[in-house]
């Protein structure tokens, strides 16, 4: 007998091969399988956390937009600071604290790096506070660290009051006044009189003519410790059930009154 041991090798390495080719595929199938169960098995992973709203920041102003802010607004809190001031850095991270509070009184805070202009305030040590009512600067003489009392300070109705003119307010800020104030007058208009006198509706032009009277009053009844001011919200109104507006309202120790006569005959609301 002659064998082909040749042929016979030939065909006993290929049917190895094979039989390894199959093993290895099937270990990468065990293998994928395993990886997919533990990914599964596995707790999602966090998603990335979302970054953090940016801080309150007070805008850094220069000598011309500050001008320019002055010029538009009617209240404006001015931080002036130095670069070689040490202590700057941290009273301007506790005011930041405050910058929405006092956005939302209708308070715009600034700050300055600007030595001369400093000076001409009668700014001479830094840091140090400043606030403009109608371009009239009032030095902050408080703690600078405290900033609930920069709030009140830049807040409060002696602050906002201007002679021979009735303020206007939003809700939050007549909330407050009327807290810290035992007498508020406080004229209501509708809503869409906010452009006074500007706008031509009928009950804005009674609104305007009733401020116009009123205005006449304003330092009479600021003498008094009256204080006086006037909103522009119909939703708070009809909390009060004041009806057709404009209406007076005179709050004693935050109990309303309402002034059922002719708004335009001001010594008459005077006297009332």
């Amino acid at each position: 007998w002659i064998v082909d041991f040749t042929r016979g090798a030939a065909g006993v390495t290929m049917r190895v091969l094979a039989r390894w080719t199959a093993v290895a595929a099937l270990l990468l199938l065990l293998l994928g399988d395993c990886a997919a169960a533990k990914k599964a098995a596995d707790p999602a992973q966090p998603a990335p956390k979302e970054k953090k709203h940016s801080e309150p920041v007070i805008e850094e102003v220069t000598a011309k937009q500050l001008e320019r802010v002055l010029n538009e607004k009617d209240f404006v809190a001015v931080f002036w600071y130095a670069r070689s001031c040490l202590t700057c850095d941290k009273v301007l991270e506790e005011l930041e604290k405050i910058d929405d509070d006092t956005d939302s009184f209708g308070v715009d805070f600034v700050k300055i790096n600007d030595k001369r202009l400093a000076k001409h305030y009668g700014i001479k040590n830094f840091p140090a506070l400043t606030y403009f009512r109608e371009k009239e600067p009032i030095i902050y003489e408080g703690d600078l660290m405290d900033e609930e009392s920069v709030l009140d300070f830049l807040t409060s109705l002696e602050a906002m009051d201007l002679p021979d003119r009735i303020e206007d307010v939003n809700a939050r800020i007549l909330l407050k006044i009327v807290e810290d104030t035992d007498y508020v007058a406080v004229l209501f208009c509708p809503s869409t009189c906010g452009g006074i006198p500007s706008s031509n509706k009928p009950q804005c032009k009674k609104c305007a003519k009733a401020l116009q009277e009123l205005e006449n009053i304003d330092d009479e009844a600021d003498q008094l410790g009256i204080g006086f001011v006037k909103i522009s919200d119909e939703e708070l109104a009809d909390e009060y059930n004041l009806g057709e507006l404009p209406k007076l309202v005179y709050y004693r120790h935050q109990i309303p009154i309402i002034y059922e006569s002719e708004l335009t005959r001001e010594e008459d609301v005077l006297e009332w």
